[in-house]
């Protein structure tokens, strides 16, 4: 509980009030007042750690195992995932947080997932990149004679 809910006086400089109006709020707490700051054992760092050690390992084995390229892709992505909302909950503390900072926080990684699911949609609708046509050594000799022709007729 609060003793002494907000008591205030005016600001000074070496003993002089200010002139403009500048109020200092001084808050008085007893030893009952739980604080809203919530403190994280170091145990707790040190599990997400280890957490983040351990996925990055799974992480270099994932990518040393072909499983065709759209899983392949997929394992990294989830891996990622998991990763960056151990990194939101714990390091960031928004599991601590007031419900309006953990909606902000959720908000944001939904808008990042949307920007995934347009890019990745895109993606897979362009079709496969094999049957873009290349320049092959035909068509080089076939424009090389062509010039060297046009060149002859002008001279």
């Amino acid at each position: 509980m609060l003793s002494g809910l907000h008591e205030t006086e005016p600001a000074t400089i070496k003993g002089k009030r200010l002139s403009t109006v500048i109020w200092a709020s001084v808050t008085v707490l007893d030893s009952n007042t739980i604080m809203s700051h919530h403190f994280v054992e170091k145990k707790t760092y040190y599990a997400v750690f280890g957490a983040l050690i351990f996925l990055l390992i799974i992480t270099y084995g994932a990518s040393l195992i072909d499983v065709g390229e759209f899983l392949n892709l997929t394992i990294a992505l989830v891996i990622a995932t998991i990763k960056a909302i151990l990194i939101l909950l714990f390091f960031m503390q928004v599991k601590y947080a007031t419900p309006l900072r953990q909606c902000f926080a959720a908000s944001g990684f939904m808008f990042l997932a949307i920007l995934f699911t347009i890019t990745f949609a895109d993606y897979i609708h362009r079709g496969p990149w094999d049957d873009l046509p290349s320049p092959d050594s035909t068509q080089t000799s076939e424009l090389g004679e062509h010039e060297a022709e046009s060149k002859a007729e002008s001279e």
